[in-house]
């Protein structure tokens, strides 16, 4: 599950702005550098209490790009 499917499956940007009291415009960048860290604890807690399957720590870490990836963007 990438940054974009786990923020649709929680209900689109806005939804997951307001989640994290943060800004559409800075859900939109997590596109490109993946779901900070700070966020996983409401986004995790939020999907078991709504029942959206497959949103974990893990899965929101494999969120982040790793160094190469970074480096070509």
């Amino acid at each position: 599950m990438d940054a974009h499917q786990i923020i649709v499956a929680l209900g689109g940007k806005r939804a997951v702005a307001e989640l994290t009291r943060s800004k559409p415009n800075a859900v939109t960048q997590w596109h490109r550098i993946g779901i900070p860290s700070k966020f996983w604890h409401v986004l995790v807690t939020h999907a078991e209490q709504s029942g959206v399957r497959g949103i974990t720590f893990d899965t929101l870490q494999g969120t982040k790009p790793t160094p190469t990836q970074a480096s070509a963007a």
